[in-house]
């Protein structure tokens, strides 16, 4: 972590979304979603469309595998939650069926974001109008939600501009992480990118020093300079 030497970067109100994700497919002998349904998602085809055409971002969109005949109402919701960036799990009837609680799902479900994400390039953007270096987090592999929102507590405390995760493989801003952010979910940029590999060689080709945490690792972090773009 850091050492608490910069200023609190402040509220971030900047929107944007990443675009496209690949399609997952799931069964009934996979990860069995929980069955009581948090305030971070929605069920049935309007209330998930008139979403995705609010704008609000999804983090991933459970639906009901296509039949020979696809439906062309899902194949909308799918195609515009796809363009807005959220992860599409295709799963079985069942699997639906033990995630709602409505039991009125119609085929389809959505984990919505509880907070905005930001484009990339608006998170660098508002490190440079500050004055400051770009300080970012870049989390891979990070699955609980307990976990991000201790991180986005420790990067608002640490005056961090922002946070960078992968749309796959990584947990997204649910309600969870809104509660166990304390708050910090509102003043902590946080934006997805499809290759994480790739950001951090865009990052390093824009000047910026690339410090990893390794358990094996023999340098303090008090002794790294942080003065300049990490």
């Amino acid at each position: 972590m850091k050492p608490d030497k910069r200023k609190n970067p402040g509220q971030r109100n900047d929107r944007g979304r990443q675009p496209a994700a690949e399609i997952l497919h799931g069964s009934d002998n996979s990860h069995q979603p929980e069955i009581e349904l948090p305030a971070d998602r929605l069920e049935g085809r309007n209330p998930v469309l008139e979403a995705i055409k609010a704008g609000r971002p999804i983090n991933k969109l459970y639906v009901i595998k296509p039949k020979e005949r696809p439906d062309p109402i899902l194949a909308r919701i799918v195609r515009e939650a796809k363009e807005g960036g959220a992860v599409i799990m295709e799963v079985e009837r069942s699997v639906l069926d033990q995630m709602s609680v409505t039991t009125g799902h119609q085929g389809v479900i959505a984990q919505v974001a509880m907070h905005e994400y930001v484009e990339l390039d608006d998170m660098l953007a508002k490190a440079e109008t500050s004055g400051e270096q770009p300080f970012l987090l870049v989390l891979a592999e990070l699955k609980e939600s307990y976990n991000l929102g201790s991180i986005l507590r420790i990067a608002d405390a640490a005056g961090a501009h922002g946070v960078i995760i992968p749309q796959r493989r990584s947990v997204g801003l649910d309600a969870a992480v809104a509660k166990a952010s304390a708050g910090a979910i509102e003043h902590v940029a946080v934006t997805r990118v499809g290759n994480l590999t790739q950001t951090i060689e865009n990052l390093k080709q824009k000047g910026f020093w690339i410090a990893a945490a390794d358990e094996e690792g023999t340098t303090d972090y008090h002794d790294i300079d942080w003065n300049g773009p990490m």
